[in-house]
């Protein structure tokens, strides 16, 4: 089939086209070389304004790409991070926010993570009330400069989640830190860790040591918070004496004219350079933005770049050079470029083309693997192919698992209860059910809200998986009904793992706290038993363990 409809297809192939543009080359290379000289004399000061437009742009590109690095970084070590904060929350809960040494703690997390890490815990009032960085000990979160941390905050705590702010520059030690905050115990109060990864750190000031290494200018990097408080990236003697709170005072009206300079580059999105006589080759540049939240906080990401020299007759003569021998070589090239055109850009071109067309992963191969651009149009196709094919499996992931407890639903549940019988009956080895019901757990969510019977069912579903073999399958059937499938277990096997789930659900403080139980029906699948016939047993058992007076195990076996 032809890869264009014929009413559509190409007139001119890409041969005709590359010696079409190569002809205009050389005739816009002559142009240039005839009058390219006298513009560039005339306008050496627009020239020197463009090259520094044209560094400042390159900085913000490789901050840019530093950044996105350390983004994917970040991304990759989230859930280790989340442990860390979960496995902290725990410790602090267990001991008491009072009686737990901290210090231990940090230093246990620190080297469990292999990054620096201080714990904080904030009180309902969204103070700090016990740290190990000691220049944050009483720090308010409702204070000005603190918006974005008191948003996160209070969203985790509504949330009842653990929530990881983006990275940011620590106002008095200089280290770039992120957070993670979430909730501690049930009296409000909230855990916050800060972690200062080294390669943060290396990714920012390995961006000024490629400042100060440059031969046309120095440059410092700056931060700016809310377009307010400015901070340089070196460190400051006069805040590091201070704690949180005074060096956010401080701040402001430390660096007065420096801060207006910078305003007016954000302002500008671009360079800003003084009309004054004391700097004349002084240019403050904004190079990027990092949104802190949804609510407009912001790190405006700054340099001011001292130029060394104009250097425009040397970028003149450099220019002048390159064109000439880039005229020259292009007119050697033009017959051999010609020659291999098709061979190099037409034939895979259409290659990938029909691969894209048919949603196929495109073979990075031959010219395509040696060309810079068909390599890119293959990884950005083959990208696109591995995304959606992600999103897919992402979307039969949601659609088979319950967004409350992470367990399997009962669309999940019907398909592996499919798949287990049908493996019974191919292998003879037993399967048995098991159907759980939470006592009395109507009583719990009419007194006390649903927010806590949803804690509660979280409870119990991690409760249970953890209370299974890796083989058992766990899901939530619905309200607070779950079932758990036992592959290759009989009838005792299945009596004992429910009365030893049931005895630890009774001792679980939270359901105890609630004065909650579970009842249990046990089945297991005869040689000529449907997927319906099991259930319908487990919940035959399951409705005599409750007529029985509840937390207890009632089986049904096969007539």
């Amino acid at each position: 089939m032809a890869l264009f409809p014929a009413r559509y297809r190409p007139r001119i192939g890409v041969g005709a086209l590359l010696l079409i543009g190569i002809g205009f080359l050389l005739a816009a290379l002559v142009a240039i070389l005839t009058i390219g000289g006298a513009i560039l004399l005339d306008r050496q000061q627009a020239h020197d304004q463009r090259v520094n437009a044209v560094l400042a742009e390159g900085v913000r590109a490789e901050l840019r790409a530093g950044y996105a690095e350390l983004e994917r970084f970040l991304e990759a070590r989230e859930p280790r991070y989340r442990r860390a904060h979960e496995k902290a929350r725990q410790t602090i809960e267990e001991r008491g926010i009072e009686e737990t040494d901290l210090e231990a703690l940090a230093k246990r997390l620190s080297e469990e993570l292999g990054d620096p890490v201080h714990v904080y815990i904030v009180t309902p009032e969204l103070r700090i009330s016990r740290t190990t960085f000691e220049p944050d000990e009483g720090l308010d979160f409702t204070m000005e400069g603190m918006e974005d941390a008191h948003g996160m905050l209070k969203t985790a705590l509504a949330e009842d989640q653990v929530l990881i702010g983006p990275p940011t520059l620590e106002l008095v030690s200089r280290e770039f830190r992120f957070y993670t905050y979430g909730p501690l115990g049930d009296d409000g109060y909230a855990l916050e860790l800060g972690l200062s990864p080294a390669f943060i750190d290396e990714v920012f000031r390995g961006m000024e040591e490629r400042l100060d290494q440059r031969a046309l200018y120095e440059g410092e990097l700056f931060f700016l918070v809310n377009g307010q408080w400015l901070i340089s990236l070196g460190l400051d003697p006069a805040l590091q004496e201070l704690n949180k709170a005074k060096a956010f005072a401080e701040v402001p009206t430390q660096q007065d004219q420096k801060l207006e300079r910078f305003q007016r580059a954000v302002g500008q999105r671009g360079l800003y350079r003084p009309e004054t006589t004391d700097q004349p080759r002084s240019y403050y540049a904004w190079l990027n933005r990092i949104e802190l939240d949804d609510d407009g906080h912001h790190l405006d990401i700054l340099a001011r770049l001292e130029m060394q020299h104009p250097g425009s007759e040397d970028v003149r003569k450099i220019w002048i050079a390159v064109l000439v021998g880039t005229g020259g070589l292009v007119v050697l090239a033009t017959a051999l470029f010609h020659q291999m055109a098709r061979r190099l850009l037409v034939t895979p071109l259409r290659q990938t083309a029909q691969a894209a067309a048919a949603r196929q992963t495109v073979p990075i191969h031959g010219p395509v693997r040696w060309i810079h651009e068909l390599r890119l149009l293959a990884w950005q196709i083959n990208r696109g192919l591995a995304r959606s094919r992600r999103e897919i499996h992402a979307l039969d992931q949601q659609a088979q698992h319950d967004r409350l407890t992470g367990l399997l639903n009962r669309s999940g549940l019907d398909q592996q209860i499919a798949t287990q019988v049908a493996q019974h009956q191919e292998t003879g080895k037993p399967l048995a059910m098991l159907l759980i019901d939470l006592d009395h757990f109507k009583r719990v969510n009419d007194e006390h809200g649903h927010a806590v019977g949803d804690k509660i069912l979280r409870h119990l579903a991690d409760q249970l998986r953890a209370g299974v073999r890796e083989a058992d399958i766990v899901g939530r059937w619905g309200g607070e009904e779950f079932v758990i499938l036992l592959p290759a277990t009989g009838l005792d096997g299945a009596q004992q793992s429910a009365d030893k789930l049931r005895r630890a659900l009774a001792d679980h403080p939270v359901l105890r706290q609630h004065g909650l139980t579970a009842s249990f029906g046990v089945s297991v699948l005869a040689s000529e038993d449907s997927d319906r016939d099991l259930f319908e047993r487990a919940d035959c058992a399951l409705y005599a363990a409750k007529h029985q007076g509840r937390n207890r195990v009632s089986i049904v076996s096969p007539s």
